[in-house]
């Protein structure tokens, strides 16, 4: 029996209420998102899923005290098809609907989400309390900005025997004795993070640091530790570096040597100036700003990129500095321009991408204002933001022809996106060869693919599905493969088949089958 008709049967009948708890079904997972406005239950067994929303706004009065399930039956939001949603309900009352629902089931795995970003500092740690109390196996942290003082409230709450996944923004100079110490170990931001802090970890299932300040040598440094270590460390530890492991820097600098050294025509004029190596890293120090040019010149001549990365830092550089250095960039045909760090306001954002030509690729991983509008936005050849919840629905309706888009915190929820998808299927025009992004919301595949004929195909921790679109007048076929990830992230690509080198002999057969079906 489907979890969605075990919840109506109890909600139907009181005496088959008891007689279910008798029961206790078992579910594989259970995850419960406490919001202000919300409870929401994700309930997952071997081969079905389900949602369960309770609500406390639009219907009045709202229904005080729930002693049993059959009471919800005249709450029920007959449009919510996807989910069940019972609406009505005062804040106070969640944890009285929380303990019906549970009374009924046994989950192996209890996770349960809180949303800094929705909810107030006393209201997290009142239901982070409740979870605890309720034995919950993960916490997961969401959303927001954490500060210091809350972040260690939390730490200081929470077991070192629960699963510990928080993808909050976490300040640079965190810190906390327990960060390293529970049972499985997720941090989203982990620029914070320290050698020092993955040689402390012991008897840990699984550690995952997304971004990190990490290169080669710290993880040389980290592996070979791990060889002399007699202790158990982790039996699982995946991270992303901050950089590839063959490349190499020369970091030319106007600090500590003076006089500067101008004029420079040749690289042999730079031994003496050599301030030391570290592993990849050649320091040479003693030129003024004005000569940095000079030395970009010296060295470009020697190598031929097939890609030049142009990294500009607004927190570091005022605004005359920035635009002399982004001419420079175009001037010298980089592939692309990236601007990071520091808070961009809109006539600065507006200023670089007036200059910026469509040809080039364009990152951003300042903050962008939330009412940021741009005609270029998306028309770059290839575009990634970090910080997105500016972006609109519209805005990616608009894209044309471009490579990739890459958006990380944006406002998108499966709605939004089972629109775009929809649009997608209908536009007779090559929108993007892949997008990626961050959802801001648990990912439910039936909102997803609502109204989408799709083909459905399960592997690994990922789940794919198939789109096509066929247009009638040219004979255009065009397929769409939308990969739905761990953490709220899909990855959406198409594939036209009518350009040369694309053939449907790569594809599987049960793909092929549902793209040439009529």
């Amino acid at each position: 029996m489907e979890v969605k008709c075990k919840i109506k049967l109890a909600m139907c009948s009181h005496r088959m209420e008891l007689s279910m708890r008798s029961w206790k079904y078992k579910l594989k997972e259970l995850e419960v998102s406490l919001r202000h406005e919300s409870l929401l239950f994700d309930l997952t067994e071997e081969n079905d899923s389900f949602s369960f929303v309770l609500g406390d706004i639009a219907r009045k009065p709202h229904l005080e005290p729930v002693t049993k399930m059959s009471q919800l039956c005249d709450r029920l939001d007959k449009n919510k098809y996807w989910a069940l949603r019972i609406q009505g309900f005062s804040r106070e009352t969640m944890f009285d609907l929380y303990n019906l629902l549970m009374s009924l089931y046994a989950p192996a795995t209890f996770r349960l989400v809180l949303n800094v970003f929705k909810l107030s500092r006393e209201t997290l740690l009142k239901y982070l309390d409740k979870g605890l109390s309720e034995n919950c196996s993960e916490i997961s942290i969401k959303s927001g900005h954490l500060s210091i003082e809350l972040l260690t409230k939390l730490m200081d709450r929470i077991p070192l025997t629960k699963i510990l996944k928080v993808t909050s923004w976490i300040p640079s100079d965190f810190k906390h004795p327990n960060a390293f110490k529970y049972r499985d170990i997720w941090y989203w931001q982990a620029q914070w993070v320290t050698l020092n802090d993955l040689k402390s970890v012991r008897n840990a299932d699984s550690v995952v640091l997304e971004w990190t300040s990490f290169d080669c040598n710290d993880m040389n440094e980290f592996l070979r530790y791990w060889v002399d270590c007699n202790e158990e460390m982790m039996k699982r530890l995946k991270l992303r570096i901050r950089e590839e492991n063959d490349s190499s820097r020369i970091v030319f600098r106007d600090i500590d040597r003076n006089p500067h050294f101008e004029h420079v025509t040749k690289m042999s004029q730079l031994c003496d100036r050599f301030e030391r190596e570290a592993e990849k890293i050649v320091y040479t120090e003693g030129f003024s700003r004005e000569t940095m040019f000079y030395l970009y010149n010296l060295v470009m001549p020697l190598f031929a990129p097939a890609t030049i990365r142009w990294v500009l830092d607004v927190e570091v550089l005022p605004r005359e500095t920035l635009l002399r250095y982004l001419d420079k960039g175009l001037s010298e045909n980089c592939t692309w321009i990236i601007i990071e760090r520091g808070q961009l306001s809109n006539e600065r954002l507006t200023e670089l991408m007036d200059r910026i030509p469509l040809t080039n690729r364009l990152g951003v991983t300042s903050r962008i204002p939330a009412d940021f509008k741009h005609p270029n936005a998306f028309k770059y050849r290839a575009i990634w933001y970090r910080m997105a919840q500016w972006v609109t629905l519209d805005d990616l309706k608009s894209i044309r022809n471009v490579d990739s888009v890459e958006l990380h915190w944006t406002s998108f929820d499966c709605k939004d996106m089972n629109e775009f998808l929809r649009y997608w299927v209908d536009c007779d025009e090559e929108m993007m060869k892949r997008l990626e992004l961050n959802m801001r919301k648990e990912i439910d595949q039936n909102v997803l693919t609502d109204e989408l004929l799709v083909l459905k195909v399960e592997e690994g921790n990922s789940r794919h599905y198939y789109l096509k679109k066929r247009n009638e007048n040219t004979g255009k076929i065009v397929l769409g493969h939308l990969e739905v990830k761990e953490f709220n992230w899909i990855v959406f690509s198409e594939r036209n088949f009518n350009e040369k080198g694309n053939t449907m002999t790569t594809l599987n057969a049960s793909v092929r089958k549902f793209l040439l079906e009529q």
